[in-house]
C-alpha cells in the first residue's frame, strides 16, 4: 500500500540521507483513507495517552 522512493538522481547517485526517503500511498491506500474524517472507527489514545 506504500510505494517507497529513495529520491535517487538520474545519474545514479545515492540519496543524501535516509531522512530524504519518500513514501507515496497506493490507490488502494487512498481509498481506505478516503472517509477517515467521518469517524467510522472509534480511535483510542496510544499507550501513554499522547496521541
Amino acid at each position: 500500500m506504500i510505494s517507497i522512493s529513495s529520491g535517487r538522481s538520474i545519474d545514479g547517485d545515492p540519496p543524501a540521507a535516509m531522512r530524504y526517503t519518500e513514501a507515496r500511498l497506493t490507490k488502494v491506500a487512498h481509498e481506505l483513507l478516503e472517509d477517515i474524517d467521518k469517524d467510522t472507527v472509534d480511535f483510542q489514545d496510544n499507550y501513554d495517552g499522547s496521541d
